[in-house]
C-alpha cells in the first residue's frame, strides 16, 4: 500500500519485526526506534494503518517514563500476526 511517498509495506516490516521482540503490543515510542521516525510521523502512519485494518490496538501497558515515574501508554498489534 502506498500513500503519495509513503511505502505502507516497509513500515508493516517494520512493526512486524518489532512486534517479535515485543508481542503484547508496541508503543509509539518503539515504533519511533524502530522506524528512526519521530513522533508525528509514526502516529499519522499509525493512524492510516488502524483506518486500514492492518494494525489494532491491544491495550495499555505501564511504562517507567523520562522522570522515573511509571506512566500507561497504548500499545499496537500488527493483524494477522
Amino acid at each position: 500500500m502506498e500513500l503519495g511517498s509513503i511505502n505502507f509495506a516497509e513500515v508493516m516490516r517494520d512493526l512486524e519485526a518489532l512486534q517479535q521482540k515485543v508481542p503484547e503490543g508496541f508503543t509509539v515510542y518503539e515504533m519511533m526506534q524502530a522506524t528512526g521516525h519521530g513522533s508525528k510521523w509514526c502516529r499519522d502512519r499509525l493512524r492510516i494503518l488502524i483506518e486500514n485494518g492492518k494494525i489494532k490496538f491491544n491495550g495499555k501497558k505501564r511504562i517507567l517514563n523520562i522522570s522515573g515515574g511509571v506512566s500507561i501508554t497504548n500499545v499496537y498489534i500488527t493483524v494477522g500476526y
